[in-house]
């Protein structure tokens, strides 16, 4: 990560010195309020620098999280290269924090890091289409906490080979598919369908030692996934706007390196409100967040609402047993401030009763707040 680092520093130097640069920057909490309060703060540091050796380079920081990155270097018309390093350190994948039926089990955690390196390869056929593969390689890093006592599985070399295909008819505000902003706007359709696989240079499987059969205690050799989103928005009268975020999963041997997380109202999970994040880790589902955005000044800088959330998950009690499927759902009401540059956002919600949570009720709330230089 370091060279990477010093080598972007090397390019922006000697090739992007002059070159347009915006820099955006946001800080937020997703917090579990009842019936355990819990929670966890995010900041987002995003640099792009357009026109660095025919792309741009970004350079982005996010919580624990490094990346250094070339991206859309054209290689011709249609064809564009881009090439990451990332490294994240000790909350990883939210490992340090398990939790089984809405119940943190802070023996089942640990510290997890990794390093990465990749490159994709994107192909503009034309009009709203892009299909890309990517290629990249991931080594883990496991420590245990004051409070694990499981076995912790090997670290492990990943090869992840990805093939992606994406529509794009979406229309947003400007910097609204920046990385600060947590819940953007659009209006259009966009949707998108990867294939994915995850090759483990080492398996592990450790012999529950209870009846919950606690599923971090094993890595796959081959995990294979098919991943599909769709994202719309429609203007249904001049102040309301209606937004879908839909997404779905299925895999095969998936561990929780790999598994979607679920719960929480941040952009980095499958948004349940109510739960906290990551109230589960589950490889086969189908879930949808919809909203309705009523601007409260003509302009409509400003912007509340309400939002609903619901899905059928695979394991929802995470013993391990792959078929059993359990509903969850959760709303919300949140507030979209704008001032230019200046954005706030704020969201409470609560998950609906449910058989696979063992107390109630369960609250969340999510602020964040975001400025943009460009």
């Amino acid at each position: 990560m370091r060279a990477a680092l010093s080598l972007s520093l090397l390019l922006a130097s000697g090739s992007a010195f002059g070159q347009r640069w915006s820099f955006e920057g946001g800080l937020a909490g997703d917090v579990s309020l009842a019936p355990d309060p819990r929670g966890f703060g995010i900041v987002v540091a995003d640099l792009r620098g357009r026109g660095v050796a025919h792309g741009d380079l970004r350079i982005t920081l996010n919580t624990d999280t490094l990346q250094v990155g070339l991206e859309n270097v054209a290689l011709s018309p249609r064809v564009q290269l881009n090439v990451f390093a990332r490294g994240e350190g000790l909350f990883a994948g939210m490992l340090p924090t398990y939790l089984a039926r809405g119940e943190a089990v802070a023996t089942r955690g640990f510290f997890a890091s990794y390093a990465q390196v990749g490159a994709s390869v994107k192909w503009l056929p034309g009009g709203p289409h892009v299909l890309e593969l990517a290629l990249s390689g991931r080594r883990w890093f496991f420590t245990a906490s004051d409070a694990t006592t499981v076995r912790l599985p090997p670290e492990p070399f990943t090869f992840e080979p990805r093939l992606r295909y994406v529509y794009w008819a979406l229309r947003t505000p400007q910097g609204d598919t920046d990385p600060a902003i947590f819940h953007p706007r659009f209006e259009g359709v966009a949707a998108g369908v990867e294939l994915g696989m995850d090759l483990r240079s080492e398996p592990f499987a450790a012999a529950p030692d209870d009846s919950r059969a606690l599923r971090n205690l094993r890595v796959n050799e081959r995990a294979l996934f098919v991943r599909q989103w769709i994202r719309a928005g429609v203007r249904a009268h001049r102040r309301l706007r209606v937004q879908i975020e839909e997404q779905a999963s299925y895999g095969l041997d998936e561990d929780d390196l790999s598994r979607p997380r679920v719960g929480g109202m941040n952009p980095y999970a499958v948004q349940i409100p109510g739960l906290p994040w990551p109230a589960l880790l589950s490889e086969r589902f189908v879930a949808a967040l919809v909203s309705a955005h009523w601007a409260v000044s003509r302009p409509g800088s400003h912007e509340l609402g309400v939002a609903l959330g619901a899905g059928g998950f695979s394991d929802p009690a995470r013993r391990g047993v792959i078929d059993q499927y359990g509903f969850f759902s959760g709303a919300a009401i949140f507030a979209d401030l704008r001032w230019e540059r200046l954005v706030v956002h704020l969201r409470a919600g609560a998950a609906l009763p449910n058989e696979w949570l063992d107390r109630a009720p369960h609250v969340s709330a999510f602020a964040s707040i975001t400025r943009a230089w460009r």
